[in-house]
């Protein structure tokens, strides 16, 4: 190796350490019992010990940094990993069962930054992360419903109320509601599954068939 591109590797590696340091003193300011009130640029220098303008550099805007929040959020859930496993699976109704359990365990795994982030989405149109997500998720829940509907030779002129339907019950709401009341997450899996066949309209005992 070039001494060149020895020293570009070297601080391509010290960029992505400060740029993981950064990500990681916002989501411990996300997830502080402050949470959004406390949430600032400066602040998040302050607990990443850099200065506003690494930030900016790095990340270019309060709203790129939220992004990269997100960003590493998905990663760290390991929700591409689930989602494929789950497409691996032979049977639909398998398929989307493992579907809905993903989303659960993707929405516990940063609970209280997830729904701080979207709270920000709400306030800040120019947010489009979490909004990007759902439409993303919805493309998984459509790739699945298709793939129920043609295996059991069903007509497809509900497809867009089920699907609705089904985008309500995997969202990080529907979660977060049932989490508040205390239910442990098996628990949450299980009923969004049932509560996902019963829209469907189909007979547990008859899955598969």
């Amino acid at each position: 190796m070039c001494p060149r591109a020895y020293r570009l590797g070297q601080r391509q590696e010290s960029s992505d350490k400060i740029r993981s340091r950064i990500v990681e003193a916002a989501r411990k300011l996300l997830m502080a019992p402050g949470g959004l009130t406390e949430f600032s640029m400066e602040n998040v220098a302050q607990k990443a010990g850099v200065t506003r303008l690494t930030i900016y550099n790095q990340f270019g805007s309060k709203v790129g940094l939220l992004e990269g929040v997100l960003d590493d959020i998905g990663r760290s859930g390991g929700i591409p990993e689930r989602l494929s496993a789950a497409f691996q699976r032979p049977d639909p109704n398998d398929c989307l069962d493992a579907v809905v359990e993903a989303f659960v365990q993707f929405w516990n795994a940063e609970r209280t930054a997830i729904r701080r982030l979207r709270s920000m989405a709400v306030l800040n149109p120019d947010f489009k992360g979490a909004k990007e997500r759902d439409m993303l998720r919805r493309q998984v829940i459509e790739t699945s419903l298709g793939r129920i509907m043609e295996h059991k030779g069903r007509a497809r002129d509900r497809f867009q109320e089920i699907l609705d339907t089904l985008m309500m019950l995997t969202s990080f709401e529907s979660f977060d509601t049932l989490a508040q009341s205390g239910t442990p997450v098996p628990k949450i899996v299980e009923r969004l599954q049932s509560l996902v066949h019963v829209t469907l309209g189909e007979d547990w005992k008859g899955r598969g068939t």
